[in-house]
């Protein structure tokens, strides 16, 4: 079984993927990374346009051209490509992605209309074609279906997309099942499948009750409900261990839409205060500015810069004329250095900051041990001039 994608891992392959694409990575559609179905917030540079339809496994696809909507639409192709693909020659042609054509099925010849960009994936069959590919194409006589177990008293017509009635290979239960589902493999009802499920990845009672699930009750089966406190509110509610564990819903409803209205709460405030130029006010921070246009100009002078692909986050400062990014961080979140996971002193803050438990430490933590690394090693990746102070007198000895 493969190992589960962290939300560190995840973040980064984004932001790789941007950085060749031209975009901005602003966060997951719920916060949090929970498995690759989860859709991305979004910005194009060139269109000036954000969006969250795409979903991660859709966005790391090699072949996947575009993600942002404008750009896909404004994609052009040539004639030649067009008519090699296989459409019509005899239509009106106006280079663009997203209109239907023309489209001979590839299996019966039918006329249908069809978008370049569906084509040009791989879906050349008309609608009849594409839903029959199996059952009406595919006959199969009815020894063959005897042979794999269906019941015998029952009408076969030869097709292998139609459910019929079959033995549960663990309970004997009489169960629908289609040919392709018995063939590959599927030869249990669902009561055994979610029984053999929690029996291959044996769950004990400890890890239930550390999860958060109330001790007095038996545990027997991953998909089935059980009495759950919600960690926010401390509310009684029932849900599934891979509910929890799996899919990463860990709160009660009212919990998880309070966090998603912070979440755009936040997202709003970060926008004022770009707008208003009032993003970043610490003494510090505006007297490292102050320096900075003494030697550079104002004109020269960027901050709270977050235009340039090759960094896709939000820098202190850019001075234009040397392309050098400056983070001034002095806050004590930081760390007062680079966090380095082998150094005993960084181990012992870290699990000093786990300790005390508290929202604020754990943005610490996000901080220090993830966003500050990622921050380092996307520019060393680009071979960016980046600089990082942790104090005032740092930065003032540098820029003399």
């Amino acid at each position: 079984m493969p190992k589960k994608l962290t939300q560190e891992k995840a973040i980064e392959n984004i932001q790789k993927k941007c950085l060749e694409k031209e975009y901005e990575f602003r966060g997951f559609v719920g916060g949090v990374y929970v498995n690759n179905q989860i859709k991305l917030v979004l910005y194009c540079y060139k269109h000036n346009h954000e969006w969250k339809t795409t979903t991660y496994a859709n966005f790391m696809k090699k072949e996947r051209k575009s993600s942002c909507p404008k750009c896909a639409g404004n994609e052009k192709i040539s004639k030649d490509e067009f008519l090699k693909l296989g459409f019509s020659p005899d239509q009106e042609f106006d280079s663009g992605v997203l209109k239907s054509y023309d489209y001979p099925c590839s299996d019966c010849g039918k006329i249908v209309k069809k978008l370049f960009n569906h084509v040009r994936n791989g879906h050349t069959r008309c609608r009849k074609c594409g839903t029959s590919i199996g059952g009406e194409k595919q006959k199969i006589l009815k020894e063959e279906f005897l042979k794999l177990g269906f019941s015998p008293d029952q009408e076969f017509d030869s097709g292998v997309l139609k459910s019929y009635d079959y033995p549960c290979s663990d309970c004997g239960k009489i169960v629908k099942k289609l040919y392709h589902s018995v063939i590959g493999g599927k030869t249990k009802c669902k009561k055994c499948s979610c029984e053999v499920t929690s029996k291959k990845q044996r769950i004990s009672k400890e890890k239930y009750i550390e999860l958060g699930f109330l001790p007095n009750q038996k545990f027997e089966n991953i998909n089935k409900n059980y009495y759950y406190k919600c960690p926010e509110c401390g509310k009684i509610i029932k849900k599934s261990y891979s509910h929890v564990v799996h899919s990463g819903c860990v709160l009660c409803l009212e919990c998880s839409k309070k966090k998603l209205n912070k979440i755009e709460i936040t997202k709003k405030m970060i926008e004022t205060k770009h707008k208003n130029k009032t993003h970043n006010v610490s003494k510090p921070e505006e007297q490292c500015y102050q320096h900075l246009i003494q030697l550079y100009g104002e004109s020269n002078v960027k901050r709270n810069w977050n235009k340039d692909p090759r960094y896709p986050f939000c820098v202190d400062f850019y001075i234009i004329p040397t392309d050098i990014f400056i983070e001034c961080n002095f806050h004590w979140v930081h760390g007062k250095e680079l966090y380095n996971s082998r150094k005993k002193t960084h181990k012992d803050k870290l699990n000093e900051w786990k300790n005390k438990n508290k929202g604020f430490y754990k943005t610490a933590i996000n901080v220090w041990t993830v966003r500050d690394p990622l921050k380092f090693k996307t520019s060393k990746e680009n071979k960016l001039n980046y600089l990082v102070f942790y104090t005032i007198d740092d930065f003032k000895n540098h820029f003399k």
